[in-house]
């Protein structure tokens, strides 16, 4: 069932800013592959490591068009040296229980070459419409 524009922004306020109920924040992870298929969380080799954004509309304001998105870059510690693999998605993790909740593809894979780096993400989680 297909769902108007509107319907679409209102359920993501319900999981995302101003009327999140489900989390307080989010644990953000870096995948390479589709989480969703298989895909596989980053180890720590490099640094690399989840970071924490608070659930509220400070970090997630009103979705426009179907898409709550960050209101600027979430970033991640500095680099101590090269990340194992290249990201090319994200999962967020419900920060009180750490239960999985939402995925989505980053705009362009992430390199990490060596050390002093540090990856700022604007994140995107679509309406899904498949039932």
């Amino acid at each position: 069932m297909l769902v108007s524009p509107e319907e679409r922004n209102v359920s993501l306020g319900l999981y995302f800013g101003a009327y999140a109920t489900p989390a307080s924040a989010h644990e953000v992870a870096l995948y390479v592959g589709d989480p969703a298929n298989g895909g596989v969380e980053l180890d720590g080799t490099g640094g690399y490591a989840r970071v924490t954004v608070p659930n509220d509309t400070s970090t997630w304001p009103d979705a426009p068009a179907g898409g709550a998105i960050t209101s600027g870059p979430v970033s991640f510690p500095t680099s101590s040296g090269a990340w194992q693999d290249s990201p090319t998605h994200f999962q967020l993790f419900n920060a009180d229980t750490s239960d999985a909740g939402d995925s989505g593809l980053l705009s362009d894979a992430v390199v990490v070459a060596g050390s002093g780096v540090v990856v700022s993400l604007a994140l995107t989680v679509f309406y899904n419409d498949i039932l």
